[in-house]
């Protein structure tokens, strides 16, 4: 029974691992990335797609669908073109990016900042490389670079 029990442990561990060296973002590589899109092998990021924002003179038209960290900024999406919003509160040297993330593609997708505090709202769309109805897990990040300093509670939604 003991012997049962550990062989049953070992081979889900064997599993998980397997999944996780199947989720790493190479799997990306052959897709044919859109225009603005960058692939984690050519950044050497962990995200599947990054995007730089756009400024935009509007805000996003459903703030249920927003995270945010106090005194940092927010970050919203709106499934409807899948767009990702930005908006940094604090002229700190630190930037806001938003991220999504599926486990059923094991895909990720990042818009990243062009602006800093000086801009209201940024945002990006995915449109062309996200697939409709996909459940994600929706995040804002606050960076140095490329190293992550802090992140939002995720919010779970449908592209």
């Amino acid at each position: 029974m003991k012997t049962a029990r550990l062989l049953s442990i070992a081979a889900a561990a064997a599993m998980t691992a397997g999944t996780f060296l199947a989720a790493s973002p190479a799997i990306a590589s052959d897709a044919n990335p859109r225009s603005g899109t960058t692939l984690a092998s050519e950044t050497k990021d962990f995200d599947a797609y990054v995007r730089k924002s756009s400024r935009t003179s509007s805000n996003p038209p459903n703030s249920n669908n927003c995270v945010s960290i106090v005194g940092k900024g927010a970050a919203c999406f709106e499934p409807h073109g899948d767009w990702f919003w930005l908006k940094d509160n604090y002229a700190d040297g630190y930037s806001i990016h938003a991220k999504a993330n599926t486990s059923v593609m094991q895909a990720s997708w990042r818009c990243s900042p062009t602006y800093g505090s000086e801009a209201d709202w940024q945002k990006c769309t995915f449109h062309d490389v996200m697939p409709e109805g996909t459940p994600l897990a929706f995040e804002m990040q606050v960076r140095n670079g490329d190293e992550v300093l802090a992140f939002s509670e995720y919010l779970y939604i449908s592209s």
